[in-house]
């Protein structure tokens, strides 16, 4: 499996399928996030939106409740954010 990731001026592919290989993803995605803002990465058949939490509206993790500074995920209608950790498992 593959990790599709695009932003504003590029994109790229990554290799997705060992548990290092995801840990890779979350990583760069959080970096990704922390540089450029919003991002958007394909992981299977789910697309994942990536925005930058504010001060003005924080963010929890829906699924470990950690707050989230730097990355939040969320499919395109779902109201529920992910921390990259849980999303990208």
């Amino acid at each position: 499996m593959t990790a599709h990731v695009t932003f504003g001026n590029g994109g790229f592919v990554l290799p997705d399928g060992t548990p290092y290989e995801r840990q890779i993803v979350q990583d760069y995605v959080v970096d990704q996030a922390r540089h450029t803002g919003n991002l958007r990465i394909r992981v299977g058949r789910t697309l994942w939106m990536v925005e930058r939490p504010s001060d003005d509206r924080p963010v929890v993790c829906a699924r470990c409740r950690r707050p989230l500074k730097v990355a939040a995920l969320h499919t395109s209608g779902s109201e529920a954010t992910y921390c990259a950790a849980c999303a990208l498992h």
